[in-house]
């Protein structure tokens, strides 16, 4: 009974203070989807394989949930580890056409391509593209999948761990 009249006090206070509305997407526990309908008890969630997935009100408001949608504009961190004798300004110009040449990626703020660290096997490079919330995934995608192919095309390295073996 506790347990109820703790889902239900949790669900007014959603309900009240909006953190999420419906047709927002969040992030809880490994949960990511859409706000399909807040409940008295509990918030349905339409997950992104099509799933619906009922969560109790109660954890909702206990734990961290990261709404998605909350802000107009949404950054997609970008990381993709090149050669360190690949040229840096190529794998910069490459992944800021590809981005600028999107009509779905913000102007402003612009897109953004630095060096992030310096791994084993190759330099590691973020780029940061803003967006609106809906155009998330589809930009992501459109990013990993052409920046890839840019860069075979383009003769840039994605260098992976090697491994020695040694005998004792």
């Amino acid at each position: 009974m506790q347990e109820s009249l703790g889902n239900v006090a949790s669900g007014v206070v959603i309900l009240i203070s909006k953190p999420f509305v419906a047709g927002d997407i969040l992030e809880f526990e490994g949960i990511k989807g859409y706000v399909r309908s807040i409940r008295v008890f509990s918030t349905q969630i339409h997950t992104f394989d099509n799933k619906i997935v009922n969560i109790p009100n109660s954890r909702l408001t206990a734990n961290n949930v990261t709404n998605c949608t909350g802000q107009t504009n949404r950054r997609i961190n970008l990381s993709y580890t090149v050669g360190y004798d690949d040229d840096i300004d190529i794998v910069r110009k490459i992944i800021l056409d590809l981005a600028k040449s999107d009509e779905r990626v913000l102007k402003d703020p612009e897109p953004k391509v630095y060096v992030d660290k310096y791994l084993d096997s190759g330099i590691q490079i973020v780029a940061w593209v803003w967006v609106e919330p809906d155009d998330y995934y589809g930009v992501y995608y459109m990013m990993q999948e052409n920046v890839l192919k840019e860069f075979k095309k383009n003769g840039v390295t994605i260098p992976y761990p090697h491994i020695q073996l040694v005998k004792e």
